[in-house]
């Protein structure tokens, strides 16, 4: 057995079978699928319990760290894939990062993340936002890894909500190892469509860094932006000069993020540039409440 894939899923009976599908017809061979079922409610048991090839643990609801060291628990490789059930992986993906690991230096290795669903003027936004990032990535956590070297770092920290794989690839990468990025490994991602979406996934995912903050340490130029910006911001209600910084602000952060505007047509451009403003108000409002209430 070369490879263990462990598959995580909550209440994925719209999208499961493609994730599987795709890891199942890989062009690459010795590998098992573990999926561990975090106590889904609808039909995604029902869907497991007829595809061929996997291994099914069924879980309580407990997180999705949690699932996750549990189906490593159960893998019989010393190669370990963490698949994200909502996403669908090119056909060569497990071969194209698998064979990285002949290097010992290497700990593990990161695909190159798409959007999945182009189906809105905002996801779009995302796909934009992700191809300026992977265009020069610099990786910091992957998704596949040495076993031993996860369970050294004693497995995904299951009081983290957010930032439990970032912690991992850190460790990892404290350990002396280099995490790899691939960019031909290419994996497809089903994000938010919708402004409602996006930014309650952006307002819970700044609350809940605030605990991965406390153990891997704090971002003090970001926080002290934070104070800066939303400062600004209130203050402008009284006096036009608050007024101005915030706008200093908000054409410094697209002025930084310019690149961005390459990965998108140019009728979208005010669409990006709100999207990219709007959802950093939005991680900052949560990583304010995170840190406060």
């Amino acid at each position: 057995m070369k490879l263990s894939c462990i598959v995580p899923v909550y209440n994925g009976e719209d999208y499961i079978s493609e994730c599987l599908a795709s890891i199942l017809e890989q062009k690459f061979s010795g590998f098992e699928v573990v999926v561990v079922d975090d106590g889904s409610t609808d039909g995604t048991l029902n869907i497991l319990e007829k595809i061929k090839g996997i291994k099914v643990i069924k879980s309580k609801h407990v997180g999705r760290s949690t699932v996750r060291n549990v189906g490593m628990s159960a893998a019989r490789a010393d190669i370990v894939f963490f698949v994200e059930a909502d996403a669908f992986y090119s056909p060569n993906f497990l071969s194209d990062c698998y064979r990285h690991f002949r290097d010992g230096s290497v700990g593990g290795v990161v695909g190159k993340l798409e959007v999945w669903n182009l189906s809105s003027v905002w996801t779009k936004c995302r796909a934009a936002e992700l191809n300026a990032r992977f265009s020069d990535y610099k990786p910091f956590t992957g998704w596949m890894y040495r076993k031993k070297l996860v369970e050294k770092a004693g497995g995904f920290d299951e009081s983290l909500n957010h930032g439990e794989d970032v912690l991992v690839g850190k460790q990892i990468q404290d350990f002396g190892y280099r995490i790899v990025y691939e960019p031909r490994a290419v994996w497809k991602h089903r994000e938010p469509d919708t402004l409602r979406k996006i930014y309650r996934r952006a307002f819970v995912h700044g609350r809940e860094l605030v605990a991965y903050y406390r153990r891997a340490g704090y971002p003090y130029r970001a926080i002290l932006m934070d104070a800066v910006v939303f400062g600004s911001l209130s203050a402008s209600v009284f006096n036009q000069f608050f007024f101005l910084v915030f706008c200093a602000f908000v054409v410094g952060y697209l002025f930084a993020k310019r690149k961005y505007f390459l990965f998108i047509e140019r009728k979208l451009w005010l669409h990006l540039a709100f999207y990219l403003v709007s959802l950093r108000l939005v991680f900052g409002l949560g990583r304010f409440r995170g840190f406060f209430f």
